[in-house]
């Protein structure tokens, strides 16, 4: 969602108008107001496959995530059907799915006169100068294969890289900068003393106090969206939680020694365009995060493990050097190179009618 915001912010500058916004839900996730508040244009919400966390909320239960999404079928063919009546209603010249398998499926098998152009990081896993982690080889044929799926009925396939690659036109995939928000950009970091932490799923907490208490003078500043926990959480002395607030994470973000989180692809690019040193831990049983966390360490963003070993990272902080201001000329470029790319989509578009 703080892609399409930031997409939005580009190509509104260009003259282009947003007509209307579909985002998939799940029982395990809610819109941010934060969202709704500014993306600017009608927002409708359909039912939609996603990852179902353990009993703990920590790692995706794979088996779970399978049931789920199976009861769940009956609802997806609804979605289908509201997609459908929503381009029928709007008639975008351009459709853009950010790697929402249900918007691939429509485009693939209803074919409209709109464009569709896919956005997502997760493109990149099919160039072929990507590095992957030590998977298991079942595990990451899915994994490719569920990415092809979310890419179907693309007429281009924009990869978010954390460092500028060759394009690769066989699989129509040109590799574009981290769409990051503009209010990233009006930062000024400076150093404070305290960590920030970001937690995708919030079970992992009772993990990170667990590390804590072995270093109980480091001041860490969390956020997660733990259901009906209070606006802020005191866990303990210098351990506190806040409830996500991308205005408050982002500030924080600008004054903390480093971030440590779960290995999502933004939250990593907030941090490199900072120059904020970072410690990835992918959650578990999420390969996605795996393949983040390996690409990112090789883009200078920090490093990664299996665990919050916080005493790892006090002791590699010193050490980073990270290469900031490369990072930034190339989120830069998306200012140009974002307008250009749709505006390509739509001549090709003007020639076929």
């Amino acid at each position: 969602m703080t892609q399409a915001l930031s997409l939005k912010q580009i190509l509104e500058r260009n003259g282009h108008v947003l007509c209307a916004v579909a985002v998939g839900k799940s029982q395990a996730r809610t819109i941010p107001q934060f969202f709704l508040d500014r993306i600017g244009a009608p927002v409708f919400s359909f039912d939609s496959p996603n990852f179902k966390a353990d009993p703990d909320r920590r790692d995706v239960s794979i088996v779970g995530t399978a049931l789920e999404n199976i009861r769940r079928l009956p609802l997806f063919v609804r979605s289908m059907s509201q997609i459908h009546r929503a381009i029928r209603l709007y008639h975008p010249d351009v459709v853009v799915n950010f790697f929402e398998i249900l918007v691939a499926l429509y485009g693939a098998f209803c074919p409209s006169a709109s464009r569709m152009v896919c956005i997502g990081h997760q493109y990149l896993m099919l160039h072929p100068h990507f590095v992957f982690p030590e998977l298991n080889l079942l595990a990451k044929w899915a994994m490719l294969l569920f990415v092809r799926l979310c890419g179907m009925g693309a007429d281009l396939r924009l990869a978010l890289s954390f460092r500028k690659m060759p394009n690769v036109k066989r699989h129509r995939l040109v590799v574009v900068p981290p769409l990051l928000r503009g209010e990233l950009k009006n930062l000024n970091p400076v150093t404070e003393d305290f960590i920030l932490v970001y937690l995708l799923n919030d079970g992992y907490a009772n993990d990170l106090a667990d590390r804590q208490c072995r270093c109980p003078e480091l001041k860490i500043c969390g956020f997660w969206d733990r259901t009906g926990a209070p606006k802020v959480t005191q866990v303990r002395e210098n351990l506190v939680f806040h409830q996500l607030d991308d205005v408050a994470f982002l500030e924080a973000m600008s004054r903390c020694r480093g971030l440590m989180c779960t290995a999502g692809f933004e939250s990593i690019c907030e941090a490199m365009y900072l120059g904020k040193p970072v410690y990835m831990m992918p959650t578990g049983r999420q390969m996605e995060q795996q393949c983040n966390a390996l690409d990112a360490s090789f883009s200078g963003a920090g490093i990664w493990g299996c665990e919050f070993d916080l005493e790892r990272f006090m002791e590699y902080l010193p050490r980073h050097s990270g290469n900031g201001t490369q990072f930034r000329d190339w989120v830069h470029i998306g200012e140009s190179l974002y307008p250009a790319l749709f505006e390509e989509i739509l001549k090709h578009q003007a020639s076929n009618i």
